[in-house]
C-alpha cells in the first residue's frame, strides 16, 4: 500500500479504492507517519469546544430546533467542556469515557438518572 501511495504522490494522481479502504482502517501513529513523511495529508483534529458551538449555531440558523432544546444542549455542552475540555480531540474519547463522564454526572453535578439519559 506505500508504494501505491508513494506512486500516487509522484504521478499527482487519485489513489484506487483499496487504497483509500486501507488508509480508513489504519491506526493514528501510522497515519501520522505518512502525514509527516508527505504520502498523505494530516488529519485535522476534531476539538470538542469548537465542534459544540459551531453544530448548536448551524441548528440555530437552520431554525430546526426551539429555543428551549438549545438551550438544554447548552447545558449538556458546558458538562461536557468541564469534564473533557474545550479542546479534547473528539476521536480520541473512548465508551470508557463517555461511561466515567456518565458517573461524573450522577455523583459530581447530582443530575437524576433520568435527566443523565436524555
Amino acid at each position: 500500500m506505500i508504494e501505491k501511495l508513494v506512486e500516487a504522490r509522484r504521478l499527482g494522481s487519485a489513489l484506487d479504492g483499496q487504497t483509500v479502504e486501507w488508509l480508513k482502517g489504519i491506526d493514528a501513529t501510522l497515519r501520522d507517519r505518512l502525514a509527516r513523511s508527505g504520502l498523505v495529508e494530516a488529519e485535522q483534529a476534531a476539538l470538542l469546544g469548537p465542534f459544540l458551538k459551531d453544530y448548536i449555531e448551524q441548528r440555530r440558523q437552520r431554525g430546526d430546533v426551539t429555543d428551549s432544546t438549545i438551550e438544554v444542549w447548552g447545558h449538556t455542552c458546558r458538562n461536557l467542556i468541564e469534564f473533557f475540555g474545550r479542546d479534547k480531540d473528539m476521536r480520541t474519547i473512548t465508551v470508557k469515557d463517555a461511561d466515567d463522564w456518565t458517573i461524573w454526572l450522577k455523583n459530581d453535578q447530582n443530575l437524576a438518572e433520568n435527566t443523565i439519559r436524555k
